[in-house]
């Protein structure tokens, strides 16, 4: 229970949301670790204070997560815990002397023999905001806390709930790789029951083939004694099939009968016998053949195919009817005696009867024994079809290719569509040897592999095997995931070899390319001695590269957490830097900057180019803001060194111009005196030229002030039209070579600095001029686009060709013009920056050899 000791109310309004925080993070109660204790550690050692706590602040109590100079105490009462005050407040909360803070008297703590006299403790916030405890440091001394201690112990304490993050980061990760080994164990159990399942299939198939054998003996066995009994039988005897009476079987008395040889075995008995077609006994054998009724005529006249002759002959016939196990006459047995040349005799007619009835009971006793056969023949045949049919099933279904082979040969059994697909084969390979179906394995070890399978029966398997296949007629490099099992029978005999592939040539091509781009990206990022980070947009966290730790003067292997980096960056550039990496969080901006930053450790000054973009990671789905560092501290050294030149030059040109200025003057004056027109003449010529040498060393001045921030822009209040007007005015004394027009002027009111925007216009005109044939019109236009005013100077030009459009406005860039270089490429860049400088925009049109429009655009003031 909690005992408030404060005086003061210790619960925020949010506590219960608070503590699910809390308990979402599982630290409470958890041993000491090291990436705790070092920070606590490492406060009394920044601070030099004897007592450090990392606290976690729960509903009646306060567990110390990491504790330095307090012995082995694990927790405290939240009443008592002075952390119970700082989770009120996500600033850092201070009591540089306990004893004068009112809330404070009354605490065991402060009052106690603790004697606690001074406590800092900045609050552990999390990344939705709640405050779950703090990172503290406590003296029994009163002292004073700097601001700038102060923000060092808040970003330990933002340390402290990376580590929190990570930590559950990692207890996150260990579930899913715990989950990801429950399915892996899963998939491997499946895997064996399909194994198993298939191995009792297989048994099944072996059993019901040496059934079927066994069957096929017998009714071999069956067959052979029946014909037996057939050819041995001393009358003729002959077998009719279907409905069109296929002669199936016919012996040697029969055929002697009928006057026929063998080659009527097969034939329809119309087509043996066409001279039955009107016989009357034609009739008798379909009837029993419809009816299933047998008949029996004694001395029966049928006409009999003789030498060519066709005479008439007596017969004692039996015809039985044929039946399946179902009962349907499928044949008809006809038994006959040629009785033509001893019809008279009884006695031979008796014997012929006895005769005729035991061979009708050995035949009907055969004919049982067929029945019979059949029956269990199609009981097994049914239960093997089933069997077959379950097991090609399992084949056809199975994600992975799966061949049954049989034999020392290897006889293709059966093989499965993924299979067929995997090897380019198609059915046709079936009851052929895997080695001859597969010739392109011919020099590989899988054939070698496979009798190692069938002699020794261990099982072979093989992931990411490199495997020559043959694709369409081409040999092509393939990679798969083999497994090679023994089928065995009875007595444990190998009969033949389960073979499974699964092709994984995308994922190993896919993972050799994904590799090769990260090497060469390595290898690139290295050799341009490049840092790179990557920020968690939610978190913060920061990871950053070996070469980034350098340039901002840590130590390769010491952590660089984001708000240590950020204090390394120049304040002068520090605000700027915060709000881009913001704005790429929140709107997705893209992010390139120049800064300036002072090393860590080695207090070094640098200057940094930055680039970064927001990504998503499909692997968690959470964004994050990666980007590139280069270390430009000498480039920008070079800048400095050379602007530094262009001023110097520039202030020392300016004293000799300005006293041949004053001369120019007074010489001016003494040929005016003279009425000296020549001298005039060249006086005027030497002023243009002082003018433009001065005009360009004010360019170059301009740049300099401009590069180290001295240039100043004095916005005022005024309207464009004076401006305009002044522009004209000064253009009508100074081109006589042109003519500039004024036209079509709307004017508007603008807050800028007014002569830099005259510098802008009077630039434009003075390059129109320049670039433009004598004599040529040069027009001057303005008009209102929305809330802004446009302001376009047009000549009649040759124009500036495509290449040279995008660089116009960079400094230095100059025109090749006539093959003559015009100028230092300084005007343009000016009146660029002073355009930027007013948030404005500038630009040119223009078409080689149609002359150019060079304008430039800001906006109106508004009361």
């Amino acid at each position: 229970m909690i005992e408030n000791t404060f005086g003061i109310n210790i619960i925020p309004d949010n506590d219960s949301g608070r503590l699910l925080a809390l308990k979402r993070y599982r630290i409470m109660d958890t041993p000491s670790e090291a990436s705790f204790d070092n920070i606590a550690d490492l406060c009394t050692k920044i601070f030099k204070v004897p007592i450090s706590l990392i606290s976690l602040v729960d509903a009646e109590r306060v567990f110390f997560k990491a504790n330095v100079g307090m012995g082995k105490v694990k927790e405290a009462n939240r009443g008592k815990s002075l952390c119970a005050l700082a989770v009120l407040d996500p600033e850092v909360t201070i009591f540089e002397d306990a004893l004068k803070e009112p809330c404070l008297i009354a605490n065991p703590n402060v009052a106690g023999e603790f004697g606690l006299r001074f406590y800092a403790g900045a609050p552990l916030i999390t990344y939705d905001g709640f405050l779950i405890g703090t990172l503290c440091i406590i003296d029994q001394q009163p002292r004073v806390f700097s601001k700038e201690e102060e923000i060092i112990l808040k970003g330990l304490a933002t340390a402290v709930m990376d580590q929190i993050e990570l930590r559950l980061s990692a207890l996150e990760e260990i579930g899913k790789q715990q989950t990801t080994n429950k399915e892996l164990i899963q998939q491997k159990e499946e895997v064996q029951s399909i194994n198993e399942e298939l191995t009792v299939i297989n048994e099944e198939l072996n059993e019901s083939r040496q059934n079927l054998q066994m069957l096929n003996e017998n009714l071999k066995k069956s067959e052979k004694r029946f014909r037996e009994l057939i050819e041995q039988a001393p009358v003729a005897i002959s077998i009719y099939s279907g409905e069109e009476l296929i002669i199936e079987a016919a012996n040697a008395h029969m055929l002697d009968l009928l006057g026929r040889t063998a080659e009527i075995i097969g034939q329809p008995l119309l087509k043996a016998r066409p001279e039955l077609i009107t016989h009357p006994y034609l009739q008798v054998i379909r009837g029993v053949l419809e009816s299933g009724k047998d008949h029996i005529g004694l001395a029966v006249k049928a006409p009999v195919l003789r030498l060519g002759k066709i005479v008439e002959r007596y017969y004692d016939v039996n015809y039985r009817a044929i039946k399946d196990e179902w009962g349907k006459v499928t044949g008809v047995i006809a038994v006959g005696i040629d009785v033509s040349e001893k019809i008279a005799s009884s006695l031979r007619e008796t014997e012929m009867a006895e005769e005729l009835a035991v061979m009708n009971e050995e035949l009907l006793a055969t004919n049982e024994d067929l029945i019979s056969s059949k029956d269990y023949l199609m009981i097994v045949n049914e239960h093997l079809n089933k069997s077959e049919s379950r097991f090609r099933g399992i084949l056809q279904q199975a994600t992975a290719g799966i061949m049954v082979c049989y034999g020392k040969s290897l006889i293709i059994e059966s093989v499965n569509d993924t299979m067929l697909t995997i090897i380019s084969k198609s059915k046709d390979i079936i009851q052929r040897p895997f080695a001859d179906a597969m010739p392109e394995l011919k020099g590989q070890p899988f054939l070698k592999l496979l009798d190692d399978v069938y002699t020794s029966g261990l099982t072979y398997i093989a992931n990411e095997t490199k495997v020559i296949v043959n694709r369409n007629g081409e040999l092509v490099e393939g990679y798969f995931n083999i497994s090679y099992q023994a089928i065995k029978g009875d007595n444990e005999l190998i009969t033949g070899i389960l073979i499974v592939a699964t092709d994984v040539t995308q994922q190993v091509a896919s993972k050799k390319a994904v590799q090769k781009a990260e090497d060469m990206l390595r290898f690139s990022i290295e050799a341009a001695n490049i840092g790179t980070f990557i920020i968690n947009q939610t978190t913060r966290v920061m990871v950053a590269s070996p070469r980034l730790k350098e340039i901002f003067g840590y130590y390769p292997d010491e952590e660089m957490p984001y708000d240590a980096a950020v204090v390394q960056i120049s304040e002068e550039h520090r605000e700027h830097v915060l709000a881009s990496v913001e704005a790429a969080f929140e709107k997705g901006e893209d992010y390139f900057l120049e800064y300036s930053l002072t090393g860590f450790h080695d207090q070094q000054l640098r200057w940094v180019r930055a680039v970064g973009k927001l990504n998503q990671y499909t692997a968690d789905g959470e964004m994050y803001f990666s980007g590139a560092i280069i270390d430009i501290t000498e480039q920008k050294q070079d800048e400095q060194r050379k602007n530094d030149f262009i001023a110097m030059v520039s202030h020392e040109l300016k004293t000799p111009l300005t006293s041949l200025k004053g001369y120019l003057q007074i010489l001016e004056q003494k040929a005016k005196k003279a009425q000296e027109s020549s001298a005039i003449l060249m006086h005027d010529k030497a002023s243009t030229q002082v003018k433009r040498m001065i005009s360009m060393i004010n360019g170059f001045l301009n740049v300099s002030r401009l590069d180290s921030g001295k240039i100043h822009i004095a916005k005022e209040c005024f309207n464009m039209t004076s401006l305009f007007k002044e522009a004209d005015e000064e253009a009508c004394s100074t081109i006589s070579t042109h003519q500039v027009v004024f036209s079509q002027i709307e004017s508007a009111m603008l807050n800028a600095d007014r002569d830099k925007i005259g510098q802008v216009i009077n630039n434009f005109i003075s390059n129109a001029v320049k670039y433009s044939p004598s004599g040529s019109l040069v027009t001057v236009n303005s008009k209102i686009i929305g809330r802004q005013l446009l302001v376009e100077v047009k000549d009649q030009g040759r124009g500036i060709k495509p290449e040279d459009k995008d660089k116009l406005f960079d400094r230095f860039y100059r025109v090749v013009n006539d093959d003559v270089i015009s100028g230092f490429g300084i005007g343009l860049y000016l009146c660029a920056e002073i355009i930027e400088r007013h948030e404005g925009e500038i630009g040119v049109e223009s078409k080689f050899g149609e002359g150019s429009t060079f304008w430039f655009s800001l906006p109106i003031y508004e009361n």
